[in-house]
């Protein structure tokens, strides 16, 4: 499963925003990430790579010209037990809100939801039988000035499991965040994943260097 996370929105053809990290652009993205202590007993957490947002993969290629990444950062991979959830957040801090709110304009359209079932081709790619049955949006709100929620499901391997993939993009002020969200069998809950976007806005609202 920390396969499918580190895939997740993986870059496509498109150059991304301009690379410029700050030791506050840093310390602002790692302000929103989710961490141990905001999980109940029975969750357990691995240590994932120290990478931003990406929304941006093979059929959604994304033009980051003008824009400058400042901060970056992701929180631990999460999971309850062998089905999941399995829970990661990848924030990026942007130089201006301005910047920040461009990308968001260019990146999170309809066609988003083609990184998302992206997770499942990759498995195809490896030599896994899958097939995409439904990919499309989510019904998501928060306070915060961007909210956007998308969901890809698909059968998988020999014994058909049926995979769902979600994924929920925030963005306040400078900064813009990612939640993916992958169970097997059965979704996650509406009320859990609302319950994530909830605490991840909240930080977001109040976090240094975003406003």
């Amino acid at each position: 499963m920390r396969v499918l996370l580190s895939v997740l929105l993986a870059a496509g053809t498109a150059a991304g925003p301009a690379m410029r990290h700050t030791s506050a652009g840093t310390k602002a993205a790692q302000a929103s990430l989710l961490k141990s202590s905001d999980f109940t007993k029975g969750w357990s957490g691995t240590a994932s790579p120290q990478t931003g947002v990406h929304l941006s993969c093979i059929g959604h290629s994304v033009n980051g010209a003008g824009v400058v990444e400042t901060g970056a950062a992701a929180s631990p991979n999460f999971s309850y037990g062998s089905t999941g959830p399995f829970v990661s957040e990848n924030t990026s801090v942007y130089a201006t809100s301005a910047e920040a709110n461009t990308y968001w304009q260019r990146a999170v359209t309809p066609q988003l939801v083609t990184c998302v079932s992206g997770v499942l081709r990759a498995l195809a790619a490896r030599g896994i039988s899958v097939t995409i049955t439904s990919q499309g949006k989510l019904p998501m709100t928060t306070s915060l000035s961007h909210t956007a929620a998308y969901r890809a499901i698909g059968t998988v391997g020999k014994n058909k499991l049926t995979y769902y993939v979600d994924v929920i993009v925030l963005g306040e002020g400078k900064a813009l965040t990612s939640l993916a969200i992958i169970s097997i069998q059965n979704p996650t809950s509406a009320k859990v994943e609302k319950a994530l976007a909830t605490l991840v806005a909240s930080r977001l609202s109040v976090g240094p260097g975003v406003a």
